[in-house]
């Protein structure tokens, strides 16, 4: 943010009560200025131009990440503070007023007309290596307001020294304009030399930043040389604490997602032990690890030139197919296992389009960004007719350049299959399945396709097979334990539910994953009714990483454990875990207030119940309204708005919402508004209507026995007799 010669100056444009005085920065997005409110206090000001974007969506993204770090920064003094958010239509821009950094010769006492801010990049060019005490301490503060974004759902997406400006002597991250959250930090930005292998855009992807900005503070080495350390290290008469923080520093920094700091918060806690003098555990000698971690560095490298090789390409030069084929199998390592997160599709779309960019005509990009798109439907992230839409274009492009590539396939598959239509699908699963005979995700797909059109052996027949095919991937176990479970829960002996949880277990063994525990946990409450299980499976997913917690299901399933069990205290610190106001899986489409206001309910709050309504109806509308091209959304969210409405005490309103969905279900009850329907009746009081909507979703006599939604039901006469009926139908 260097002050700019007059003639770089544009025009200042109108910001409602602040005086722009002087353009202090210019970026990729948008301008910095100087500006003076009408109280006298100076304020930074940075203006977001449409025009910077290519397209609206990305522009829009930006600016309710921008949002929504606003609202937290004035609330953590680790933060920012983003007082002001504001926005010119006519224009076309946003903006935002957030606090202002020292200056670098004065501190707060400052000339304006020589206003020049303090930053990290420009106190290490002034002193190249700093204190380990300093180091520290600047870790620390990052740290922690890292923590306090993740905890949010929200990502930085660039740190790095020029991005660190000093407010009050303490160390703040800047250019918070490319805060996202991190479902849609879909735009690939960064710096190269910060920005992790696997890509920007994540939790992981920050705490590696960070590491490498600690690298170079604590080494006064280029970011090329990692992870040497500075000759003469060991004479140092600091060596204890700096052998101590190189430790925390190479953890962060690892290439290897999977053996860097799982959160911030880790890492904080880490640094803070170097604070005290204490011995932090690498679990590996310093030596070692420095000699292991060059290695590793070594072994990406053609991964991090394929992602140069994009800016190459841009520049003229020839880039060669080996660059491309790197980015299209990390995209693919990332979308096709079953323990990838939200974050990690973001980063495996910004590998597969960045291939794309790279070689126009390569079927195996196209079909990799095809593949990730679908990846979104299959997981129930996004099963929205844009989503959809672009996902088919993607692999139609790709099938146009080669007939038989495979992950385009597979992705007009998942696509056909979730908008039931099995019998269209089955015969493009063959020719995949032909294409990529080693491909066990395809053999998967054929047996949906079947199970989609009523032909239940034989897609189980497929993933039995499968499974024997491939006995150490988890996947193919994953599908088997699901067939074992449909077999018991269609009456086909009680040894397939000890086959299920069998499977489960296998795979927790091959690769923890939190998938296959809420499986198996949802099963044990669903199916057999042994809360004991449910328990142990949900205190197993509690050791997991945050991103895995906060993933919809996972919230969904450890809420409902606890409404289950009769521990409703325990609901709150468990929806904290996301920043997600509804949860997008079809397992658990609901607003996170539906759960705090249960939970609010068992404990006699019902004030505090009354607010979690409100926020619920607002978030429905808000809903409705942003998905208001694709009907099949919009029926769900009408009817959980109904059902909202019943609970505020407004039927009238809530009956005419709910009059036309019941119209359409009124010669036959879809099965996917079933469930929606039950809550609408549980919550009027007609338990007559929400029983018939109970049989029509195949509810579960444990779900009748232990969901709170159902307690109406319980409390008549006719529970024990519709408990039975369900049992008789169930194993």
């Amino acid at each position: 943010m260097n002050s700019l010669e007059p003639a770089d100056r544009p025009s200042a444009p109108p910001i409602p009560e602040y005086e722009l005085i002087r353009l202090i920065g210019r970026g990729a997005y948008g301008e910095v200025w100087l500006a003076r409110a009408i109280t006298g206090v100076y304020r930074a000001v940075k203006i977001i131009s449409r025009s910077k974007f290519s397209e609206a969506g990305p522009f829009e993204r930006e600016f309710r990440g921008l949002k929504e770090f606003a609202a937290i920064s004035v609330k953590e003094p680790s933060q920012l503070a983003v007082l002001h958010v504001g926005r010119n239509e006519d224009v076309g821009f946003f903006y935002y007023v957030m606090e202002l950094a020292d200056d670098v010769r004065v501190g707060r006492a400052f000339d304006p007309a020589a206003y020049q801010p303090a930053t990290l990049a420009g106190r290490r060019a002034a002193r190249r290596r700093l204190s380990t005490a300093e180091c520290t301490a600047i870790g620390i503060a990052l740290a922690q307001a890292l923590s306090a974004l993740h905890s949010r759902g929200l990502v930085h997406r660039d740190i790095k020294p020029a991005n660190i400006v000093f407010v009050g002597g303490q160390p703040k991250l800047a250019d918070i304009g490319l805060v996202a959250t991190a479902t849609e930090a879909l735009t690939y930005v960064g710096t190269d030399g910060y920005i992790p292998p696997e890509g920007p855009g994540t939790p992981a992807a920050d705490v590696y930043s960070l590491g490498r900005v600690l690298y170079e503070l604590t080494t006064g080495l280029d970011l090329a040389e990692f992870p040497r350390l500075p000759s003469g290290w060991e004479d140092d008469p600091d060596q204890v604490s700096f052998s101590n923080l190189n430790r925390v520093v190479l953890r962060a920094a690892d290439p290897m997602r999977d053996r860097r700091y799982p959160s911030a918060d880790q890492m904080l806690a880490d640094l803070t032990a170097v604070a005290a003098g204490k011995k932090v555990d690498s679990g590996w000698g310093l030596r070692r690890r420095v000699a292991k971690l060059a290695f590793i560095a070594g072994s990406l490298l053609v991964l991090a030139l394929a992602i140069a090789g994009l800016i190459r390409w841009r520049a003229g030069a020839t880039v060669k197919p080996d660059q491309t084929d790197a980015l299209v199998a990390r995209a693919l390592h990332l979308s096709r296992t079953i323990n990838f997160h939200r974050e990690d599709l973001v980063a495996a779309e910004n590998f597969a389009r960045t291939a794309t960019e790279l070689q126009r005509n390569s079927a195996a990009a196209w079909g990799a960004r095809a593949w990730v798109e679908a990846a979104f439907i299959q997981r129930h992230w996004d099963e929205g007719a844009a989503r959809k839409r672009e996902a088919e274009e993607l692999a139609n492009h790709a099938l146009s350049l080669n007939p038989a590539q495979a992950d385009a396939l597979e992705a007009l598959g998942e696509i056909l299959i979730d908008n039931k239509a099995g019998a269209a699908a089955e015969p493009l699963m063959r020719r995949a399945v032909q294409a990529a005979p080693e491909d066990f995700l395809a053999y998967g797909l054929l047996a949906d396709s079947l199970a989609e059109q009523g032909h239940p052996e034989q897609a189980i027949a497929i993933v039995q097979a499968t499974a024997r095919r491939f006995p150490t991937e988890p996947l193919p176990l994953y599908k088997l334990a699901g067939a074992e479970t449909w077999l018991y829960r269609h009456g086909k002996g009680k040894q397939h539910a000890e086959l299920a949880i069998a499977h489960y277990h296998r795979i927790s063994a091959l690769q923890p994953m939190a998938y296959a525990l809420i499986a198996e946990a949802r099963f044990d409450l669903e199916s057999t009714g042994d809360l004991n299980d449910m328990r142990q499976a949900l205190n197993t997913l509690e050791t997991f990483p945050l991103e895995d917690r906060a993933d919809d299901r996972a919230i969904y399933y450890a809420a409902l454990g606890c409404l289950v069990e009769g521990h409703p205290a325990a609901v709150a610190g468990i929806t904290a875990l996301t920043s997600r106001r509804y949860l997008e899986d079809s397992l658990a489409a609901q607003p996170v207030a539906w759960l705090n206001a249960m939970a609010e309910i068992q404990q006699s709050h019902l004030s505090s119940a009354l607010i979690y309504w409100q926020d619920a109806e607002a978030v429905l509308r808000e809903k409705i309204r942003d998905d208001s091209d694709d009907a099949f959304k919009t029926r769900h969210y009408a009817i959980q708005l109904a059902t909202t409405l019943v609970r505020l005490g407004r039927r009238e309103e809530a009956a005419k919402l709910a009059a036309p969905i019941e119209a359409i279900t009124h010669d036959g009850l879809q099965p996917d508004l079933a469930a929606d329907l039950a809550r609408y009746y549980l919550a009027c009081g007609d338990t007559p209507r929400a029983m018939v909507c109970g049989r029509a979703m195949h509810l579960h006599p444990y779900e009748l026995k232990y969901d709170p939604w159902w307690a109406p039901v319980r409390m008549t006469s006719d529970y024990e007799p519709f408990f039975q009926e369900l049992v008789a139908k169930s194993p």
